[in-house]
């Protein structure tokens, strides 16, 4: 991790639950941090966002390698788990409707739900289809939901076509 400033002391727990893999305690120093009256934005911000970033940039590096990075991802969403609520409760209106989901072929989805919390916890109404979906069940969700964004997930190469279709 890199080194913490003052200000980062207060995140030091969920940065180190988020870089070491820890599912079980990200979600335990995540509700103490909500019960100290601790921002839900600043948690996701200050704490989980800024740590993928040290991550994504070891990744690059060759520092850390796929598995890593993915029980990272993990922990991440298991802390949105907990901090959705309150991110949703301090939205002002819904900015827009979104329908996500991971394309035909595909079964890895621990990107696309830290995209789905993270649109979530910013104020859209997301939708989610979930993994394995479709292209037609895909473009009758869109004619039925008409929103505003649409997102794709794929992780594999081999279903980036899908992403065309």
């Amino acid at each position: 991790m890199a080194k913490q400033t003052p200000a980062d002391e207060i995140y030091k727990n969920i940065q180190e639950d988020v870089f070491n893999g820890n599912c079980e305690e990200i979600k335990l120093h995540v509700q103490g941090m909500i019960s100290k009256g601790i921002k839900a934005e600043d948690i996701l911000q200050k704490g989980m966002i800024k740590t993928m970033e040290v991550i994504g940039e070891k990744f690059k590096a060759g520092e850390v390698f796929i598995p890593e990075a993915l029980l990272s991802a993990r922990v991440m969403n298991e802390a949105l788990s907990v901090l959705e609520p309150y991110l949703v409760s301090t939205q002002h209106g819904n900015i827009g409707k979104v329908l996500i989901e991971t394309v035909l072929g595909d079964y890895h989805d621990i990107g696309k739900n830290i995209v789905m919390n993270m649109l979530r916890g910013v104020g859209f109404e997301v939708r989610d289809l979930g993994i394995n979906v479709p292209t037609e069940e895909f473009v009758k969700q869109v004619k039925e939901y008409q929103p505003d964004l649409v997102a794709l997930s794929a992780l594999l190469t081999t279903t980036l076509p899908e992403m065309k279709k």
